[in-house]
């Protein structure tokens, strides 16, 4: 599987790069966002701002997640020579072949990076970011949203969600199956997904995938740590429901493991994991070639980062409903908002579709 095998596209070789700033940021909201590995109310990251000539900018986002690789402390020295990384007055032309010099860098580093000069390279080109990965884009994206109650589910659905996802592995699994009970039998025809977020041992997950088979569930997302190969093999091949795999594939040499070994239903894709939008559209082709289903997710990131993993998911033409509802009530851009059909509107504007720069 090659980290590299979607093309940049055609640059504008007129436009070269004068400046690279990385910020940092911290997003809020009001009550905690729980996993079976993390409860937090705030998400920190740093924000890529690259300039241009024309007096273009681009705009990245740079955001670990406990489970998906390197964390803030790794990337440290990695920003702190990431200016370094850009030469002077690198035309955009030279993407192409600078794009192979940034193998080095961890997975978010790449992503930001790389969607700040695709964000500069879409506005040279006056295109909306959603038509630089793709011929036909669409013009809006169908997302689930993350819910925890009876209640919040019975108001997701009313505001025209027609997919909710489920956390499970932070109470005590008897709680988790009445709640998932409760949950499908208010909404009996919404689709359903629950994700564990690799929070069960081997003998309670075969034991819940049967248990939870009643409820009609789409799919359960990494019910095993995502380094327990050998037991998601084990896990799918007597699962009544379909396994999704996530945090997996956070890792190149665990991605290749469960390309080669079948596992997973379902691969939810992550840019800011798998390092940038264009390496996840290789992922994408790959996992499709092999008749996998795939989900655009975008780990909770900034407004930035929703924003490119909505062009991205424009680009994956398997009708399928994806990740990308922000649940954060402060950002340092705009979010995109959901509409009453449950979608979020794919920008139709240069670059990120964000107009003015935060």
């Amino acid at each position: 599987m090659s980290a590299h095998a979607q093309k940049w596209p055609d640059p504008a070789a007129n436009v070269e790069i004068t400046g690279i700033s990385v910020e940092p940021y911290t997003l809020a909201r009001s009550q905690a966002l729980q996993t079976s590995q993390v409860s937090t109310q705030t998400r920190s990251g740093w924000m890529v701002r690259i300039s241009g000539t024309q007096g273009l900018i681009g705009l990245g986002d740079i955001a670990p997640w406990p489970g998906f690789g390197a964390d803030a402390q790794t990337l440290a020295p990695q920003l702190d020579e990431l200016a370094r990384r850009i030469p002077p007055a690198l035309s955009l032309g030279q993407l192409p072949d600078f794009d192979r010099q940034l193998s080095t860098l961890a997975a978010p580093i790449r992503h930001g990076l790389t969607t700040a000069l695709l964000d500069l390279l879409a506005q040279a080109k006056n295109l909306p970011l959603a038509h630089m990965l793709g011929p036909a884009p669409a013009r809006e994206v169908s997302t689930a949203t993350v819910i925890d109650t009876v209640e919040q589910a019975i108001a997701a659905v009313r505001a025209g969600f027609t997919c909710l996802k489920l956390k499970l592995g932070v109470a005590d699994p008897g709680d988790d199956l009445d709640r998932v009970g409760a949950i499908r039998k208010a909404c009996p025809r919404t689709q359903l997904r629950v994700d564990v977020n690799g929070g069960w041992t081997h003998s309670l997950a075969a034991d819940m995938c049967q248990r939870l088979a009643v409820h009609g569930l789409a799919w359960i997302e990494q019910p095993l740590p995502a380094n327990d190969l050998e037991g998601m093999a084990k896990l799918q091949a007597n699962s009544p429901v379909k396994l999704a795999l996530d945090e997996t594939l956070a890792c190149p040499e665990r991605r290749l493991m469960a390309e080669t070994l079948g596992l997973g239903d379902v691969w939810v894709l992550k840019p800011s994991a798998i390092g940038g939008l264009l390496a996840t559209l290789d992922v994408h082709a790959t996992a499709r070639a092999a008749g996998r289903q795939t989900c655009i997710s975008f780990a909770w990131t900034s407004a930035i980062g929703q924003r490119a993993a909505v062009c991205l998911a424009a680009n994956v033409a398997n009708n399928r409903i994806h990740g990308l509802t922000s649940p954060w009530t402060t950002d340092i851009a705009p979010a995109l908002a959901t509409t009453s059909r449950g979608t979020l509107l794919v920008p139709q504007t240069p670059g990120l579709g964000l107009g003015e720069v935060p």
